[in-house]
């Protein structure tokens, strides 16, 4: 298609002259920017290859350009498209816009200061990361956020979710001592709470998920047994908690916040248990299995997590089903999963379970 010559203006004074195609600025041209600046030369699909900025929000901030200029909640949307990118890069170009951040601020501009969600986002982003020390190094921007709260700026008070990124960067890192150092931190916000009353970092289900999580994934032989003893001490803390409920999401790593703690616990079950103490990994599983059917938490990702646990004969026995399993020895639970109604006998009671997915719907209590 040919290009066309021709002059746009916009209202906020913005204009370009040159040619276009598709109705985009392509090919030679010129633009003035609001703030009077003028850049030239040759245009592809709307963006000047000639241009200083191209586009490069920090080049921008850099160069003074009016049009350029974001605020703190514009830095954090970069810093947390950064922390769910995958990329490979992405915590240390996270940090890098972080400091830009701080560095502005320090020069006194004090509409680009980073806050507390700034600095969760970042750690958030060393929690997702694969490289080597990235626990620790959400450790150390947890450090330097209380040190800067301890300083006086109550802007960088650590909270609940401060600290339960800094026990998930834990969870995933598989280091030597993670489940430990997961503990610790969890041991310490709970002493602080009882110390202070301060709900802001008050440790809820989900900071005792991410530690049980530590413990299941826990990758070093020798920290096995420590794991295996942490999670179900960590449960027993839910369990005694008098506002706090185990959900689902404690039993299975899943995105259902209903059965996510039963199911991290079987997955503990399942990983750390020796596959030949068959009494250990049965009695641990059914007494999860019951206390889930009790509370209403059984989804088909608990049924799928307590099939890895137990043997075949077993599942049968506990959920009272043919105990079909797919290739990945995954339980087969039909289209309908989601409405599937369980009987089953329980210290002679009968009690019926019914399976949903989240939400009330996977709450309704046992009958019986």
């Amino acid at each position: 298609m040919c290009l066309l010559d021709r002059i746009e203006t916009w209202p906020n004074g913005a204009r370009y002259e040159g040619e276009f195609q598709n109705d985009c600025m392509h090919g030679k041209g010129a633009y003035w920017y609001p703030d009077g600046r003028r850049v030239s030369g040759q245009f592809k699909e709307g963006r000047c290859e000639d241009d200083p900025c191209n586009g490069d929000l920090l080049t921008g901030i850099r160069l003074g350009v009016e049009t350029c200029q974001p605020d703190t909640i514009s830095f954090n949307a970069v810093i947390d498209a950064w922390a769910r990118s995958g990329d490979r890069m992405a915590p240390h170009r996270a940090e890098q816009i972080l400091d830009h951040m701080d560095e502005l601020y320090r020069a006194g501009d004090s509409g680009k200061k980073p806050d507390v969600y700034s600095y969760n986002t970042l750690i958030n982003a060393w929690a997702k990361s694969t490289e080597r020390g990235s626990a620790a190094r959400a450790e150390h921007v947890l450090r330097v956020m209380k040190q800067r709260y301890a300083d006086g700026d109550k802007d960088f008070k650590p909270n609940t979710r401060t600290m339960t990124s800094v026990i998930d960067a834990w969870a995933k890192s598989g280091e030597k001592g993670a489940a430990k150092r997961a503990e610790q931190i969890f041991k310490k916000m709970i002493a602080s709470y009882e110390a202070t009353a301060d709900p802001d970092i008050k440790p809820n289900v989900h900071t005792a998920n991410a530690v049980c999580n530590a413990c299941a994934f826990t990758k070093i032989e020798e920290d096995r047994s420590d794991a295996l003893k942490i999670a179900f001490g960590v449960f027993e803390w839910i369990l005694s908690q008098p506002d706090m409920e185990p959900d689902s999401y404690t039993y299975t790593i899943l995105l259902s916040p209903d059965s996510y703690t039963y199911t991290i616990l079987l997955s503990v079950c399942a990983n750390l248990l020796p596959r030949e103490n068959h009494q250990a990994r049965y009695q641990h599983a059914k007494e999860l299995f019951e206390q889930c059917c009790a509370g209403g938490y059984v989804n088909e990702f608990v049924l799928r997590k307590l099939r890895q646990t137990v043997s075949t004969e077993e599942y049968i026995a506990l959920t009272g089903t043919h105990g079909e399993t797919t290739t990945d020895n995954l339980p087969i639970l039909g289209p309908e999963a989601s409405d599937i109604s369980l009987e089953f006998n329980s210290t002679k009671v009968e009690k019926r379970a019914v399976v949903g997915h989240r939400g009330d719907e996977g709450k309704q209590s046992i009958l019986s």
